[in-house]
C-alpha cells in the first residue's frame, strides 16, 4: 500500500521495510497453489519542497521488484524478493544544510527472505532482509544494513484479521529502528474493508488504509504512513562518505484498477508533511538539518502475479 502495500519490498518493502499479509493467506478450503511469482514495478514524482532557508528540492523515485512464494508443505510456505530502485534528487538553490546539493542520485538494492505457517486460525510470518541505499559513486557495501520483520495474525472470522508484528530495521551509522505495529484486516461492508497497506521506498511499517470496492475492477483507498530513508553518500560532497536522511510522514490517496486476476495498475496522489533532510558525517554525527513543511507526489504503481 502506499502504492499499493515493496515491501515490497519493500513487504519488502520490507522499503528499508514494506510489509502486508493479505486475507488470502489464512486459512481456506481451497489449496493456494504451490509457487507464484510477483513483479511490481512503481514510478513516484514529487513536486517542488520548500525549505526553511527559502531553497527547495524536487524527487523522482523509480523501482522494480521481483518476489516468489514456494509451497513447502501444506501449510508452510518460503519465498523471496530482489528489489532495485533509484531516488533523484534536484535542489534549488543554496541549502541550509550545505552550501552545495548535499546528495543526488540514491540507488537502493534490497534482498529479502519470507517465512510463514498457518496453524488453524493462526499465521505466523517471518522475513529477514539485506538492504543497501547509498548515492551514486558510493560504494554499496559502505551501506549495508540487515531487518527483520515478525508477525502473528489470527482470523477471528470469515471477516476479520488482528495481529501485532515487530520490525527491526538497520540503518546506516545509527542504532536500528524498532518498531511494534498493529495489522489488521476487517471487510467493514461488502464493500469497504480496512487493513494495512504496502509500502513504497524505505517506510517503517505497513501503514494502515480505508478502501472501497467501486466495481469489481476498481478500487479506490485512503492511506496513511510514516517514512525514513538514510543512505550513505559519495566523498565528493560537503560531507564525504556521510550520511543523508529523508523523514515525513505521508496520507496517500489510491485508484486502483484490476485488470485481470494477476494483474493490476495503481494512480495514487500523496500529501507529505512534517518532512525533515539531515545531514550527518561518516560516523553519524550531526553536521545540519532543514524542515519541509509540506510536498505532493504523484505516482504509478503495477503488479503482476504468475
Amino acid at each position: 500500500m502506499d502504492l499499493k502495500t515493496f515491501a515490497c519490498l519493500s513487504l519488502t518493502t520490507l522499503s528499508s521495510f514494506s510489509f502486508s499479509l493479505k486475507a488470502e493467506e489464512a486459512p481456506a478450503p481451497q489449496r493456494p497453489p504451490r509457487f507464484t511469482s510477483q513483479v511490481q514495478a512503481g514510478f513516484a514524482s514529487q513536486v517542488d519542497a520548500e525549505l526553511d532557508g527559502g531553497s527547495s528540492f524536487t524527487s523522482s523515485d523509480a523501482y522494480v521488484d521481483l518476489g516468489f512464494r514456494r509451497m513447502i508443505q501444506p501449510r508452510f510456505f518460503i519465498g523471496g524478493n530482489l528489489g532495485l530502485g533509484q531516488k533523484s534528487y534536484d535542489f534549488s538553490g543554496n541549502t541550509n544544510i550545505s552550501p552545495s546539493d548535499p546528495w543526488s542520485d540514491i540507488r537502493r538494492v534490497e534482498l529479502g527472505l519470507s517465512f510463514t505457517w498457518i496453524q488453524d486460525q493462526w499465521v505466523f510470518f517471518a522475513a529477514p532482509s539485506l538492504n543497501s541505499y547509498y548515492e551514486q559513486g558510493a560504494d554499496m557495501e559502505d551501506a549495508l544494513t540487515a531487518g527483520v520483520v515478525t508477525a502473528a495474525i489470527y482470523q477471528v472470522n470469515e471477516r476479520l484479521q488482528v495481529g501485532l508484528g515487530l520490525g527491526v530495521a538497520g540503518q546506516v551509522e545509527d542504532d536500528p529502528e524498532v518498531f511494534p505495529f498493529p495489522i489488521i484486516t476487517w471487510q467493514i461492508t461488502e464493500r469497504l474493508r480496512l487493513e494495512n497497506g504496502e509500502g513504497f521506498a524505505a517506510t517503517l511499517g505497513p501503514g494502515l488504509g480505508l478502501f472501497y470496492d467501486m466495481t469489481p475492477n476498481w478500487t479506490a483507498g485512503l492511506l496513511g504512513r510514516n517514512s525514513l530513508f538514510r543512505f550513505r553518500l559519495d566523498d565528493e560532497g560537503s560531507a564525504s562518505e556521510g550520511v543523508g536522511e529523508e523523514s515525513h510522514t505521508a496520507l496517500y490517496a489510491h485508484l486502483d484498477y484490476a485488470i485481470s486476476a494477476s494483474a493490476s495498475v495503481s494512480l495514487f496522489a500523496g500529501y507529505q508533511f512534517d518532512g525533515e533532510l539531515r545531514l550527518e558525517d561518516k560516523s553519524g554525527d550531526k553536521l545540519a538539518e532543514e524542515e519541509y513543511d509540506q510536498a505532493v507526489v504523484l505516482g504509478l504503481f503495477t503488479e503482476f502475479s504468475f
